[in-house]
């Protein structure tokens, strides 16, 4: 009797042991999308326009970031009084060079990860529409939390970014990117916190804390947000 309770209770924790390994990334993904908001609501989100404040010890800024959903975003940066310009759209991307005054094409691999911006929620709902593969890696501690860890590889190279994600809440709370200055690599590490829902029904997570390898911080904190606007696709073509 005893024996037969002992592998009654082992073949309970195999079958919970597996359970908990039986996520696989869609599974985490379509998670998320639901802990933000689902994708319906998503979809019917046209337009975001969010303004923030920007502090890094280094320097403080005010931005501006304007979404159309699936067509572009663009983030203008006054930063001690140049304006500083990240776009990307569903073709392609270009930044502002504030100290010569240009315009510049963005870098492929640079565009290739990041363009998934375009996107309200960022690039999970659609991620294979991107040329994405998304790959569950495993769990990761991010500050005290067993997260999922998910990468996402654009398809037919090497380049990938890592996003983490919390088991209970299914919520994103890391990204980490490898980018490269001067010829030279980093990680930059990005923490997700303050999810408040906006009108629309969907999560936002209002502060972004950003680790550049240790050489610089800087902390994005959301002020306010207009839902379904109406955006000119005129403010995202370089000029």
């Amino acid at each position: 009797m005893k024996t037969s309770r002992i592998i009654a209770t082992l073949f309970v924790s195999f079958i919970i042991a597996g359970s908990l390994w039986a996520q696989t990334a869609e599974d985490v993904i379509n998670n998320y999308l639901s802990a933000i908001g689902g994708k319906e609501k998503l979809n019917k989100i046209t337009s975001l326009k969010m303004t923030s404040e920007i502090f890094s010890d280094m320097f403080e800024a005010e931005a501006v970031t304007t979404i159309l959903n699936g067509k572009g975003f663009k983030m203008d940066m006054d930063v001690m009084g140049y304006q500083v310009v990240t776009c990307f759209t569903d073709k392609e991307g270009w930044q502002t060079d504030p100290m010569a005054g240009s315009v510049l094409e963005m870098p492929d691999d640079q565009y290739k990860l990041g363009k998934g911006a375009i996107y309200v929620g960022g690039p999970f709902g659609n991620y294979q529409d991107l040329g994405y593969q998304a790959e569950l890696v495993g769990r990761a501690d991010v500050n005290g939390v067993n997260a999922y860890e998910i990468r996402l590889t654009v398809e037919g190279t090497d380049l990938s970014s890592n996003h983490f994600f919390d088991p209970d809440t299914h919520l994103l709370i890391r990204t980490v990117v490898v980018m490269e200055s001067q010829g030279t690599e980093f990680e930059a590490v990005t923490d997700y916190k303050d999810y408040k829902e906006i009108e629309g029904g969907i999560k936002l997570a209002f502060t972004q804390e950003i680790d550049y390898a240790g050489q610089m911080t800087m902390e994005n904190t959301i002020a306010s947000v207009e839902v379904n606007i109406p955006v000119d696709p005129g403010i995202f073509a370089s000029e």
